[in-house]
């Protein structure tokens, strides 16, 4: 299966998973995301900026994870951080329609779906974060 594929089943997947499969399902989509960024060596470089820890909370489903961006690097984790740099509260829908490329995270956002918790300037390079991930995506995938 290519990487297109992979990308779109574990969407599908994700789109329709009962909550209690839903973490299960988001540690394999987030894999394949942080296997291909730390693989790219387009991406050399693109995050050397945006070092801190971004941390996500699903409220609906009560699930956690953060991300950490330390010397160009991208790590992932379940849970919550101590003293991240700033925290996101979404609902699992809107995280759906997100990562289906059916919304845009600054449009939801604005209209109050996501809410935040930190300094505005990590929001901001969260939103750029999520932007480069996205354009390689579709560069790699041919748009899924």
């Amino acid at each position: 299966m290519n990487i297109q594929d992979q990308i779109r089943t574990k969407i599908r997947k994700l789109s329709m998973a009962p909550n209690e499969e839903f973490e299960v399902l988001f540690d394999q989509y987030i894999a394949i995301i942080i296997n291909l960024i730390s693989c790219s060596e387009e991406l050399d470089g693109e995050f050397i900026d945006y070092s801190g820890v971004y941390q996500l909370t699903i409220d609906d489903i009560d699930f956690s994870f953060w991300f950490e961006i330390k010397n160009d690097k991208i790590s992932y984790q379940k849970g919550l951080y101590e003293d991240p740099n700033i925290q996101f509260f979404i609902k699992k829908e809107i995280l759906i329609t997100i990562l289906n490329l059916n919304s845009d995270a600054t449009d939801a956002y604005m209209r109050g779906l996501i809410r935040a918790k930190g300094k505005l300037s990590y929001a901001l390079r969260f939103r750029n974060i999520i932007k480069i991930i996205i354009k390689y995506i579709l560069h790699i995938t041919k748009g899924i």
